[in-house]
């Protein structure tokens, strides 16, 4: 799991949503909660995903970089 996912997780988790209902508030499917929990999630989702769990945006942005950076290395 990636840095962002595991925020992602945790905030999911503090809201109290299952995957299934953090799907239903983000309008993702549930497969792109799960992927994004893993690390396995385009940028612009991984924002959407943030946002709809109240994770600050400089939060979700800096996190992303980060992912980004070491992906390639």
């Amino acid at each position: 799991m990636t840095k962002l996912g595991q925020k992602i997780a945790d905030a999911r988790r503090r809201r109290g949503l299952s995957l299934r209902e953090a799907s239903r508030l983000t309008g993702l499917s549930y497969q792109s909660i799960a992927n994004a929990e893993r690390g396995a999630v385009h940028p612009e989702t991984a924002v959407k995903i943030g946002s709809a769990l109240s994770l600050p945006p400089s939060t979700v942005a800096r996190l992303v970089a980060s992912d980004l950076i070491a992906r390639t290395g």
